[in-house]
């Protein structure tokens, strides 16, 4: 499904992805761990475009079912993403328009890819809010500044699973949650993976929650993988 080969990235000509490669097929789920500035989140942002001005790809390709998407067209990227290929960001904020509320934003956005009345995606919008142990009703009539942390994460997480994407990009799905709502999101995500059949790339800083969730998982550190062996399985990791 996608095949990232060594794509190289570059900040100002400083590389901070030094020939990253990686294959994930349909339903497989990997993690990348590491620490801050390996270039984690620009791994998942290359894969839709989403870049600062600042970076550049200076080597590698991106296949998506065997389309270049750093060469795709802008129209065809835009039917690409957010339905087929969806991101949660880590500061979920930045994608939310303050001034508009929740509700307003998710059903423009369930509209703009899906194919159904606006009843229908406000009675979807709900529902998947309320699964990620919201009050779906009270946060569509929300701003973003009404809303904690947290609860911005898992609105960001709503949206990123709304449509039953094939491939779900996650960026520190479980940070900023207490233990309670982390277990409710992963059997939400877990579930979505089950009956959709979703790929999953997921960075994390939870080793646990990597080990919990992954198929394999790939250690990153200043943009390289580490080793070959860097990329275990459930079993070596004591999986739980």
């Amino acid at each position: 499904m996608l095949s990232i080969q060594d794509i190289s990235i570059a900040y100002d000509d400083k590389i901070v992805v030094d020939k990253f490669s990686v294959a994930i097929a349909s339903g497989e789920i990997v993690s990348i761990v590491g620490e801050s500035g390996s270039g984690k989140t620009s791994i998942l942002r290359s894969i839709l475009g989403l870049l600062p001005a600042a970076a550049t790809i200076s080597g590698g390709e991106i296949l998506y079912n065997d389309i270049s998407l750093l060469n795709i067209p802008a129209i065809q990227m835009n039917k690409i993403r957010g339905a087929e290929i969806s991101m949660m960001f880590q500061d979920s904020s930045l994608s939310l328009n303050p001034i508009r509320k929740i509700g307003h934003q998710f059903i423009q956005y369930i509209l703009a890819h899906k194919n159904i009345s606006k009843s229908e995606a406000q009675l979807l919008a709900t529902a998947t809010l309320s699964k990620m142990n919201l009050d779906g009703p009270a946060i569509m009539k929300s701003y973003m500044f009404n809303l904690s942390g947290g609860m911005k994460q898992r609105v960001g997480m709503a949206f990123a699973m709304a449509l039953s994407p094939k491939l779900l990009l996650l960026d520190e799905p479980t940070s900023a949650l207490d233990a309670a709502t982390q277990d409710q999101v992963i059997a939400e995500i877990m579930a979505l993976h089950s009956e959709s059949n979703t790929a999953i790339l997921m960075i994390t800083h939870n080793i646990l929650v990597a080990t919990r969730m992954s198929n394999n998982i790939i250690v990153l550190k200043d943009g390289k993988i580490m080793s070959p062996e860097s990329c275990y399985s459930k079993k070596l990791l004591g999986g739980i």
